[in-house]
This record gives C-alpha cells, sequence and structure tokens, in this order.
C-alpha cells in the first residue's frame, strides 16, 4: 500500500503537458497581442490630440495677434498690401508715426514685421501656412473698413507616427479710424 501512495504522488508532480504548455504560450500571445494593439492605439490618439492643439493653439494666435493689430492701425496701406490672394500681404499705418505694421507669408511661414525690425514669426516650428487671405470691403461712405483674414495652418508630417492635421481659421476686423478728440462709445 506504501507504494500506491507514492505513485499517486508522482502522477501529481509530472508538470505539464506539451499540448498544455502550447495552449498557454497561445493564449499569452493573443493576450500580449490585443495589449499591445490597444497601447498602440492609445499612443497614436495621443500624438493626433496633440498634433490638433498645436494647429489649433499656433492658428489662434496668429489670428488674435492680427486682429489686436489691425483694430490698433490708424488705416491700410492699400498700395502695398495685396488682398484676395493665398499670398496675401497686410500693410498697417500706425497712429502718429510714419511706421507700417505687415503681415505676410514668408517661407510657409506668417510674419509680423514693425518698419525696419526683423521679422517675427506668428506660429508654431512645426507647422506651415498654406493660405493667408486679406480681403478687404469698407462703408458706403468709406468711414470705415472691414478686414476678413482667412489662415490655414497644418502641420508638418513627423515620423513615426505621421498624422497631418489642416485648420482653416477665418476672422473678421473693423478699423474705424478716430481722431484725435473723437470719443469712443461701445
Amino acid at each position: 500500500c506504501r507504494f500506491a501512495g507514492m505513485k499517486s504522488m508522482k502522477k501529481r508532480l509530472r508538470g505539464f503537458t506539451f499540448i498544455e504548455v502550447i495552449l498557454y504560450i497561445g493564449l499569452f500571445s493573443l493576450l500580449g497581442t490585443a495589449l499591445l494593439t490597444f497601447a498602440w492605439d492609445i499612443l497614436k490618439l495621443s500624438h493626433e490630440g496633440n498634433t490638433e492643439r498645436l494647429v489649433t493653439e499656433g492658428g489662434r494666435f496668429a489670428v488674435e495677434r492680427m486682429k489686436y493689430s489691425i483694430r490698433g492701425a490708424a488705416g491700410i496701406d492699400t498700395e502695398t498690401s495685396v488682398f484676395d490672394s493665398a499670398d496675401g500681404r497686410l500693410v498697417l499705418d500706425q497712429f502718429g508715426s510714419s511706421n507700417t505694421l505687415t503681415f505676410e507669408l514668408q517661407n510657409g511661414k506668417v510674419v509680423m514685421q514693425e518698419s525696419g525690425q526683423d521679422a517675427i514669426v506668428l506660429q508654431p516650428q512645426n507647422t506651415q501656412t498654406t493660405a493667408l487671405l486679406f480681403e478687404r470691403s469698407s462703408s458706403l461712405d468709406q468711414s470705415v473698413e472691414y478686414i476678413t483674414v482667412t489662415l490655414t495652418l497644418e502641420t508638418l508630417l513627423q515620423a513615426p507616427l505621421e498624422y497631418a492635421s489642416s485648420t482653416t481659421f477665418e476672422t473678421g476686423v473693423v478699423i474705424a479710424p478716430f481722431l484725435p478728440g473723437d470719443s469712443l462709445l461701445f
């Protein structure tokens, strides 16, 4: 009877069969593949979100900076400005001086340049502008000018997760030059 107990103990300590090992490897491979796919998708979504944010924040900053400058301008230099073109150029006259402030597209970047100063790039480094359009209209008596700014900004593709984002921003700004002594009523 002593040998019968040893036989059952030997049977219990034998380990896994070859079929069981293959099944465990297959299950763990499936789980590993699913987890790796899930992690890759999370990284891809994160990259896409960051890319969208980069374009949106960069475009908003450029448009808001242009709006601020246009509102504070004394007028528009219509002879040197370029309207109704994807490579638009807007030259603004400044109050109390002969200086001008220029917004234009240079090498795929929106730049702002004041007379005699270096140009300042108004968008993030990893983006390019495909269109900068200025449209001009005015009131019937020519006392108020209205500028529509349209900016199309896109990302420059970066490996390994090449996700491109392109967004168009459009805004309108009124220029109503006031003479000294005029009151501003809002």
